[in-house]
């Protein structure tokens, strides 16, 4: 019973989930992917990035209600990162 616990508690004692607003988009596209085409339960992927459960579904389902606001958080991101590199 004990052993259960470990495996379904965090890698240390510090562990804390992380929210929607820091993942990346790349990562939320990872999670989608992973759910939809690589067939694997939530709770597995959740756990393998971190995250509650139900934001796997979260995600999943606005994935598949709204691509384009997808697409528009991908053009934000890249937005960003090109004027970080031209500031430095």
């Amino acid at each position: 019973m004990k052993s259960r616990e470990q495996l379904n508690s965090g890698t240390s004692a510090k562990f804390k989930k992380r929210h929607q607003k820091d993942l990346p988009i790349s990562t939320r596209e990872a999670i989608v992917k992973m759910y939809l085409v690589d067939h694997v339960f939530q709770k597995d992927v959740a756990k393998y990035f971190k995250i509650p459960a139900a934001l796997v579904g979260k995600l999943v389902k606005e994935a598949q209600n709204n691509p384009e606001k997808q697409q528009n958080l991908k053009i934000k991101e890249n937005d960003i990162k090109n004027q970080f590199k031209k500031i430095k």
